[in-house]
Protein backbone atom coordinates (compact mmCIF):
# COMPACT_ATOMS: atom_id res chain seq x y z
CA UNK A 1 0.00 0.00 0.00
CA UNK A 2 1.31 3.35 -0.79
CA UNK A 3 1.37 5.08 2.54
CA UNK A 4 0.41 8.62 3.12
CA UNK A 5 -0.57 11.27 5.90
CA UNK A 6 -3.46 13.32 6.06
CA UNK A 7 -1.58 16.67 7.07
CA UNK A 8 0.85 15.80 3.87
CA UNK A 9 -1.75 15.06 1.53
CA UNK A 10 -3.29 18.89 3.10
CA UNK A 11 0.38 20.68 2.56
CA UNK A 12 0.67 18.98 -1.05
CA UNK A 13 -2.23 20.97 -2.11
CA UNK A 14 -1.77 23.83 -0.20
CA UNK A 15 1.13 24.66 -2.61
CA UNK A 16 2.32 21.33 -5.02
CA UNK A 17 5.64 23.28 -6.40
CA UNK A 18 6.89 23.98 -2.67
CA UNK A 19 5.94 20.34 -1.53
CA UNK A 20 7.85 18.25 -4.55
CA UNK A 21 10.68 21.25 -4.02
CA UNK A 22 11.03 21.04 -0.30
CA UNK A 23 9.60 17.71 0.90
CA UNK A 24 10.65 16.16 -1.75
CA UNK A 25 14.12 16.91 -3.50
CA UNK A 26 15.19 18.85 -1.01
CA UNK A 27 15.74 22.12 -1.62
CA UNK A 28 15.99 24.52 1.50
CA UNK A 29 13.00 26.61 1.98
CA UNK A 30 12.85 30.33 0.36
CA UNK A 31 12.51 33.14 2.70
CA UNK A 32 11.62 36.41 2.23
CA UNK A 33 14.78 38.67 3.38
CA UNK A 34 14.30 40.69 6.69
CA UNK A 35 15.77 43.49 7.83
CA UNK A 36 16.00 44.82 11.85
CA UNK A 37 13.30 46.75 13.09
CA UNK A 38 14.30 48.52 15.30
CA UNK A 39 11.78 51.03 15.84
CA UNK A 40 9.51 50.73 19.30
CA UNK A 41 6.33 48.15 17.98
CA UNK A 42 3.16 50.04 18.95
CA UNK A 43 1.12 46.89 17.56
CA UNK A 44 1.58 43.66 16.46
CA UNK A 45 1.43 42.47 13.05
CA UNK A 46 1.49 38.75 10.67
CA UNK A 47 2.36 35.80 12.41
CA UNK A 48 3.00 37.82 15.69
CA UNK A 49 -0.35 39.06 15.60
CA UNK A 50 -1.95 35.70 14.70
CA UNK A 51 -0.30 33.89 17.20
CA UNK A 52 -1.80 35.93 20.02
CA UNK A 53 -5.18 35.57 18.20
CA UNK A 54 -5.39 32.35 18.12
CA UNK A 55 -4.26 31.96 21.66
CA UNK A 56 -6.68 34.68 23.22
CA UNK A 57 -9.28 32.77 20.89
CA UNK A 58 -8.67 29.02 22.69
CA UNK A 59 -8.67 30.55 26.32
CA UNK A 60 -12.05 31.91 25.70
CA UNK A 61 -13.32 28.30 23.98
CA UNK A 62 -11.81 26.99 27.35
CA UNK A 63 -13.43 29.42 29.17
CA UNK A 64 -10.61 31.03 30.50
CA UNK A 65 -10.37 34.43 32.46
CA UNK A 66 -8.04 36.80 29.66
CA UNK A 67 -6.95 39.02 32.58
CA UNK A 68 -4.31 35.93 33.44
CA UNK A 69 -3.34 35.21 29.69
CA UNK A 70 -2.67 39.13 29.43
CA UNK A 71 0.10 38.79 32.27
CA UNK A 72 1.65 36.10 30.68
CA UNK A 73 1.98 37.84 27.34
CA UNK A 74 3.09 40.58 29.02
CA UNK A 75 5.64 39.26 30.67
CA UNK A 76 6.83 37.04 28.04
CA UNK A 77 7.61 40.19 25.75
CA UNK A 78 5.34 39.49 23.36
CA UNK A 79 2.72 42.86 23.38
CA UNK A 80 3.75 46.65 23.28
CA UNK A 81 5.11 48.08 26.11
CA UNK A 82 2.98 50.01 28.94
CA UNK A 83 -0.43 51.04 28.52
CA UNK A 84 -0.39 50.94 24.29
CA UNK A 85 0.33 46.72 24.89
CA UNK A 86 -2.75 46.75 27.41
CA UNK A 87 -5.18 48.90 25.16
CA UNK A 88 -4.29 46.35 22.08
CA UNK A 89 -4.58 43.35 23.80
CA UNK A 90 -7.88 44.52 25.35
CA UNK A 91 -9.12 45.46 21.75
CA UNK A 92 -8.19 42.16 20.21
CA UNK A 93 -10.56 40.28 23.20
CA UNK A 94 -13.25 42.49 22.45
CA UNK A 95 -13.29 41.57 18.88
CA UNK A 96 -12.87 37.70 19.22
CA UNK A 97 -15.38 37.89 21.85
CA UNK A 98 -17.49 38.36 18.88
CA UNK A 99 -16.25 35.33 16.66
CA UNK A 100 -16.21 33.37 19.81
CA UNK A 101 -20.59 33.72 20.16
CA UNK A 102 -20.81 32.71 16.37
CA UNK A 103 -18.12 30.17 16.85
CA UNK A 104 -20.45 29.06 19.84
CA UNK A 105 -23.88 28.97 18.41
CA UNK A 106 -22.13 26.48 16.15
CA UNK A 107 -20.65 24.07 18.93
CA UNK A 108 -24.41 24.31 20.39
CA UNK A 109 -22.58 23.06 23.57
CA UNK A 110 -21.46 19.51 21.78
CA UNK A 111 -18.16 18.01 22.81
CA UNK A 112 -15.35 18.29 20.50
CA UNK A 113 -13.01 15.21 20.47
CA UNK A 114 -10.18 14.01 17.92
CA UNK A 115 -10.74 10.96 15.87
CA UNK A 116 -8.12 8.82 14.52
CA UNK A 117 -7.68 8.03 10.60
CA UNK A 118 -7.20 4.70 8.92
CA UNK A 119 -8.60 4.36 5.67
CA UNK A 120 -8.28 2.07 2.20
CA UNK A 121 -8.92 3.43 -0.70
CA UNK A 122 -7.81 0.89 -3.80
CA UNK A 123 -3.80 0.48 -3.29
CA UNK A 124 -3.23 3.76 -0.79
CA UNK A 125 -3.99 3.85 3.01
CA UNK A 126 -4.44 7.03 4.71
CA UNK A 127 -3.32 7.37 8.50
CA UNK A 128 -3.92 10.86 10.67
CA UNK A 129 -5.98 12.55 12.69
CA UNK A 130 -8.78 14.75 12.63
CA UNK A 131 -9.72 17.55 15.48
CA UNK A 132 -13.17 18.81 16.61
CA UNK A 133 -15.09 16.44 15.69
CA UNK A 134 -18.69 16.39 16.96
CA UNK A 135 -21.75 14.98 16.77
CA UNK A 136 -23.14 17.28 14.41
CA UNK A 137 -20.07 17.16 12.37
CA UNK A 138 -16.37 18.16 11.99
CA UNK A 139 -15.93 21.71 12.73
CA UNK A 140 -12.80 24.09 11.83
CA UNK A 141 -12.07 27.54 12.60
CA UNK A 142 -9.59 30.10 12.38
CA UNK A 143 -9.57 34.05 12.68
CA UNK A 144 -8.33 35.22 9.26
CA UNK A 145 -10.54 35.34 5.91
CA UNK A 146 -10.51 32.27 4.11
CA UNK A 147 -7.58 31.39 1.92
CA UNK A 148 -7.65 28.85 -0.52
CA UNK A 149 -5.26 26.66 2.05
CA UNK A 150 -8.52 26.91 4.11
CA UNK A 151 -10.60 25.41 1.69
CA UNK A 152 -8.19 22.92 0.35
CA UNK A 153 -7.65 21.87 4.52
CA UNK A 154 -11.37 21.47 5.01
CA UNK A 155 -12.16 19.75 1.99
CA UNK A 156 -9.81 17.31 1.92
CA UNK A 157 -10.82 16.49 5.68
CA UNK A 158 -14.54 16.52 4.90
CA UNK A 159 -13.42 14.12 2.14
CA UNK A 160 -12.15 11.81 4.44
CA UNK A 161 -13.84 11.97 7.47
CA UNK A 162 -17.39 11.24 5.41
CA UNK A 163 -15.21 8.43 3.82
CA UNK A 164 -14.40 6.22 7.02
CA UNK A 165 -16.33 3.68 8.37
CA UNK A 166 -17.67 5.11 11.81
CA UNK A 167 -21.35 3.65 12.94
CA UNK A 168 -21.77 7.22 15.16
CA UNK A 169 -21.98 8.87 11.58
CA UNK A 170 -25.44 9.31 9.92
CA UNK A 171 -26.22 7.15 7.15
CA UNK A 172 -26.14 9.68 4.72
CA UNK A 173 -22.75 10.89 5.77
CA UNK A 174 -21.47 13.93 8.09
CA UNK A 175 -21.14 17.30 7.48
CA UNK A 176 -18.22 19.95 7.92
CA UNK A 177 -18.38 23.48 9.09
CA UNK A 178 -15.29 26.17 8.46
CA UNK A 179 -15.75 29.29 10.27
CA UNK A 180 -13.18 32.78 9.89
CA UNK A 181 -13.49 36.15 9.98
CA UNK A 182 -15.53 36.58 6.27
CA UNK A 183 -18.44 33.96 7.92
CA UNK A 184 -19.32 30.33 7.99
CA UNK A 185 -18.99 27.73 5.84
CA UNK A 186 -20.61 24.02 5.67
CA UNK A 187 -19.94 21.08 3.59
CA UNK A 188 -23.11 19.06 3.01
CA UNK A 189 -22.88 14.95 3.72
CA UNK A 190 -20.71 14.01 0.30
CA UNK A 191 -22.07 10.94 -1.01
CA UNK A 192 -19.05 10.46 -3.25
CA UNK A 193 -16.64 10.72 -1.37
CA UNK A 194 -14.31 7.72 -2.07
CA UNK A 195 -14.49 8.50 -5.48
CA UNK A 196 -13.60 12.29 -5.13
CA UNK A 197 -10.58 11.34 -2.52
CA UNK A 198 -9.43 8.59 -4.54
CA UNK A 199 -9.08 11.23 -7.78
CA UNK A 200 -6.58 13.64 -5.39
CA UNK A 201 -4.95 10.91 -4.32
CA UNK A 202 -3.59 10.36 -7.92
CA UNK A 203 -2.81 13.26 -8.54
CA UNK A 204 -0.85 13.97 -4.77
CA UNK A 205 1.32 10.76 -6.10
CA UNK A 206 2.00 12.31 -9.71
CA UNK A 207 2.54 15.68 -7.87
CA UNK A 208 5.63 13.78 -5.67
CA UNK A 209 7.20 12.36 -8.95
CA UNK A 210 7.01 15.61 -11.41
CA UNK A 211 5.14 18.84 -11.69
CA UNK A 212 1.46 18.86 -10.79
CA UNK A 213 -0.05 21.99 -12.84
CA UNK A 214 -2.08 22.96 -9.99
CA UNK A 215 -2.24 26.39 -8.47
CA UNK A 216 -4.33 26.97 -5.37
CA UNK A 217 -4.88 30.51 -5.46
CA UNK A 218 -6.31 31.29 -9.25
CA UNK A 219 -8.13 27.71 -9.08
CA UNK A 220 -9.84 29.34 -6.23
CA UNK A 221 -10.28 32.53 -7.97
CA UNK A 222 -11.87 29.94 -10.62
CA UNK A 223 -13.96 28.78 -8.04
CA UNK A 224 -15.41 31.63 -6.92
CA UNK A 225 -16.38 32.74 -10.36
CA UNK A 226 -18.52 29.94 -10.70
CA UNK A 227 -20.18 30.17 -7.88
CA UNK A 228 -21.28 33.50 -8.63
CA UNK A 229 -23.41 31.64 -11.58
CA UNK A 230 -20.15 32.87 -14.10
CA UNK A 231 -20.06 30.63 -17.25
CA UNK A 232 -16.89 28.13 -16.89
CA UNK A 233 -14.97 29.86 -20.28
CA UNK A 234 -15.58 33.47 -18.50
CA UNK A 235 -14.69 31.95 -14.77
CA UNK A 236 -11.39 30.20 -16.52
CA UNK A 237 -10.54 33.52 -18.34
CA UNK A 238 -10.43 35.74 -15.34
CA UNK A 239 -8.62 32.50 -13.05
CA UNK A 240 -5.61 32.91 -16.08
CA UNK A 241 -5.37 36.62 -16.22
CA UNK A 242 -4.51 36.26 -12.30
CA UNK A 243 -2.12 33.54 -12.75
CA UNK A 244 -0.37 35.94 -15.65
CA UNK A 245 -0.30 38.63 -13.71
CA UNK A 246 1.24 36.88 -10.78
CA UNK A 247 3.57 35.84 -13.35
CA UNK A 248 5.00 39.02 -15.12
CA UNK A 249 7.20 40.36 -12.02
CA UNK A 250 10.74 41.14 -13.78
CA UNK A 251 12.81 39.12 -10.96
CA UNK A 252 12.90 36.36 -9.02
CA UNK A 253 13.97 38.19 -5.88
CA UNK A 254 10.96 40.42 -6.07
CA UNK A 255 7.85 37.77 -6.30
CA UNK A 256 6.26 36.37 -3.72
CA UNK A 257 7.24 32.45 -2.22
CA UNK A 258 4.41 30.46 -3.61
CA UNK A 259 5.41 32.23 -6.81
CA UNK A 260 9.49 31.26 -6.47
CA UNK A 261 8.50 28.05 -5.61
CA UNK A 262 6.63 27.81 -9.03
CA UNK A 263 9.24 29.59 -11.32
CA UNK A 264 11.97 26.73 -10.01
CA UNK A 265 9.69 24.12 -10.86
CA UNK A 266 8.14 25.08 -13.92
CA UNK A 267 10.64 27.68 -15.55
CA UNK A 268 11.33 25.46 -18.37
CA UNK A 269 8.40 24.27 -19.26
CA UNK A 270 6.22 27.64 -19.50
CA UNK A 271 4.65 26.75 -22.82
CA UNK A 272 3.18 24.03 -21.34
CA UNK A 273 1.57 25.69 -18.58
CA UNK A 274 -1.40 26.97 -20.16
CA UNK A 275 -3.04 23.82 -21.23
CA UNK A 276 -2.56 21.71 -18.42
CA UNK A 277 -3.17 24.46 -16.37
CA UNK A 278 -6.96 24.96 -17.63
CA UNK A 279 -6.98 20.66 -17.63
CA UNK A 280 -6.18 20.72 -13.79
CA UNK A 281 -8.47 23.63 -12.37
Amino acid sequence: LKQIELNELVRFFSQPARYLLVKIIGIAPIEESQTMDTSEPFTLKGLARYKLEHDILENLLRGHDCGKLYRVKKASGELPHGKVGEIFFMQLVSDLQSFHKRLSGLLSGQELKPQQVTLKIRDYSITGRLDNVSANGLVQYRYATMKPKDVIRSWISHLVLNSQANTAAPENGTSTFYAGKDGMYEYGPAAESILHLEQLLDLYWQGITEPLYFFPRSSFIFAQEIHKGKQEQEALRKAICFAVKIWSCQTLFSWNRPKKFSCLLLHTRKNSVGKSYSHHL
